[in-house]
């Protein structure tokens, strides 16, 4: 009836279906022409957004070179990791003072004979200590990548088949 107001109600007479916007309803039910139990809510045609899948194909080829980059960059790890922790110990040594029995204390400086501040300098079994540990964690790095490779490869494999 209002033609710039959107449909929000509909009226049934017989044959015919008219659509009624909130202010046509309300002008018309003041005015006694229309009761409520004529009226149905109007359910405009709804949208439906369908996620439409990928084909076979596309599928396939998109999850295999997925899990080739993620092969890729296990293999890669096995050998890049042990050297970036390898650096990683270079540019951060561990210090003498690290190293020692936290319940053993240094004197300080002021408590010194001499004056003289206590030189550090770093003991045998330390070196070996800081050689252990980043064996340790250069192995660790390896073995890290090789199980993110192991499991790529079996992602891989029932991802794919």
């Amino acid at each position: 009836m209002v033609p710039d107001q959107t449909a929000s109600w509909d009226f049934e007479t017989g044959s015919k279906k008219i659509k009624l916007s909130k202010i046509a309803v309300s002008i018309l039910n003041e005015s006694g022409m229309l009761g409520q139990k004529d009226l149905r809510l109007h359910k405009p045609k709804p949208i439906f957004i369908d996620n439409r899948r990928w084909d076979p194909v596309t599928a396939v080829s998109s999850a295999s070179i997925a899990i080739a980059g993620e092969v890729v960059d296990g293999a890669v790890g096995i050998f890049t990791k042990p050297y970036e922790e390898y650096k990683r110990s270079q540019t951060n040594p561990r210090t003498s003072s690290e190293n020692q029995h936290p319940l053993i204390s240094t004197p300080h400086p002021s408590e010194s004979a001499s004056g003289a501040p206590p030189t550090a300098f770093p003991t045998p079994t330390s070196k070996k200590k800081n050689s252990k540990s980043t064996a340790s964690a250069m192995a660790t790095a390896s073995a890290t990548s090789l199980g993110k490779l192991a499991v790529s490869l079996s992602k891989g494999t029932l991802v794919v088949e």
